[in-house]
């Protein structure tokens, strides 16, 4: 997570991420589709997650995963409080499955209140070499002190994909069992962030040289993911890690300050005893 992403998030906080705080799922694994019955085969599944920070809960995420054919379609909605304001992002990803997942398009959308920040898009192409580029493009609609502007602004440009397997938050969740599904390594990631900031024009930030681990069940049966990135010199900094109970249930992922954990429906208070009335 980029330096401003985190700033940004600890503001909202009072987001610790991709998005990543208290996760609860509508169904809470991000399952392996079953085998498709046809070329036109649609699998959807939705996830409901808590963000907490220093034990307070601050937001709330969504995540919907639909699989058609060889494709992934991941859709997240992130809202946290900020100064008062209710201020979040919405992304969505569509990926081509596989042994090596790519990201083919993107877009995403920035919000402080109700205000719009930022808007833009990603389109993902191969060049000659196999060099993966992302064509953005990137309006927005605010200043910096996030005031409204009397004309939009945008900006468009061809962005170099590092080399390796690109995945955003959300696809780390949905990715990371199927790259991994025993203990082990994979080099080569690269973290997509998206949105890199709330703020125009930081739509997005790519950080290479990453390593993502699967380490092996403790005495519960729980396994954790570790998504690091290996600086110059050998040091390495943890961007994400995402816990998986013995069913592969997602229980908990952290993203920096924050932890995100499968959302749970409060329990409503217990209504008091009606009172005999005065005699």
């Amino acid at each position: 997570m980029s330096v401003r992403r985190v700033t940004v998030l600890a503001g909202l906080a009072g987001l610790a991420a991709l998005a990543v705080a208290a996760a609860s799922a509508v169904e809470v694994k991000p399952q392996t589709p079953g085998p498709p019955s046809g070329p036109t085969s649609v699998v959807r599944q939705e996830f409901e997650y808590d963000i907490f920070a220093e034990n307070q809960k601050v937001g709330r995420m969504r995540l919907r995963i639909m699989t058609v054919s060889d494709r992934v379609i991941l859709d997240e909605e992130f809202l946290a409080q900020f100064k008062g304001q209710e201020t979040g992002f919405d992304t969505q990803e569509v990926y081509r499955d596989g042994a090596k997942p790519a990201p083919q398009r993107a877009k995403a959308v920035t919000r402080f209140g109700d205000v719009k920040l930022m808007e833009g898009s990603l389109v993902f192409e191969a060049k000659d070499g196999g060099q993966l580029t992302a064509k953005m493009e990137a309006t927005g609609f605010a200043d910096k002190e996030r005031k409204p502007l009397a004309k939009a602004a945008t900006v468009s440009r061809e962005l170099a994909v590092p080399a390796g397997t690109a995945l955003s938050h959300s696809a780390l969740l949905y990715f990371a069992p199927r790259l991994l599904p025993a203990a082990g390594q994979k080099d080569k990631v690269v973290f997509m962030e998206l949105p890199d900031d709330i703020d125009f024009p930081a739509l997005v930030n790519f950080k290479p040289d990453c390593v993502l681990s699967r380490s092996a069940p403790n005495a519960e049966g729980n396994a954790e993911f570790l998504l690091k990135q290996v600086l110059a010199g050998g040091n390495a900094v943890p961007l994400a890690t995402i816990t998986i109970d013995k069913a592969g249930n997602v229980i908990e992922t952290r993203l920096g300050r924050y932890t995100i954990r499968p959302h749970k429906a409060e329990t409503p208070a217990k209504p008091s005893e009606a009172k005999p009335p005065p005699r």
